[in-house]
């Protein structure tokens, strides 16, 4: 399997996190609510701020890497060994944020396509990345 490693402080372009990555881009909790439910939002967050400094850093790290891992396999293909096995690890990574159920990931991706806010910070990593993440986790989740 395709796996490249990066070191934690020299990742090309990281995407940045406010304190709850899973709503990052929306401006308020109020508009993650409506879009995701007051549970799963305030559940998150309850999550996030369990963790220390420490670890909310270390989280924020590992999905910049992952993310970086992802666009340098996109050359492999979405159905690939290589990306499904880095959308396993993201599916993972997602768990520390909220109950990823692999059913509801394609609506995630999908939202980090449209939603100009997260596109944005995708396309920081590769202009590709935010619309080839939909068809690698629309394979993952069927």
């Amino acid at each position: 399997m395709f796996k490249q490693h990066y070191d934690h402080d020299h990742v090309p372009h990281r995407i940045r996190c406010i304190p709850i990555p899973l709503f990052q881009g929306l401006r308020h909790q109020q508009e993650a609510e409506q879009k995701y439910g007051q549970d799963v939002v305030q559940g998150s967050v309850r999550q996030w701020q369990g963790y220390g400094e420490d670890k909310q850093r270390s989280l924020i790290d590992e999905g910049n890497v992952i993310y970086a891992e992802l666009a340098a396999a996109m050359p492999h293909g979405a159905g690939s060994d290589a990306v499904q096995g880095l959308v396993a690890r993201w599916h993972q990574h997602m768990r520390h944020f909220w109950p990823a159920e692999r059913a509801h990931l394609p609506n995630l991706a999908a939202t980090y396509r449209d939603d100009a806010r997260f596109r944005a910070n995708f396309d920081k990593i590769h202009p590709d990345l935010a619309p080839f993440m939909v068809e690698a986790v629309s394979i993952y989740a069927a």
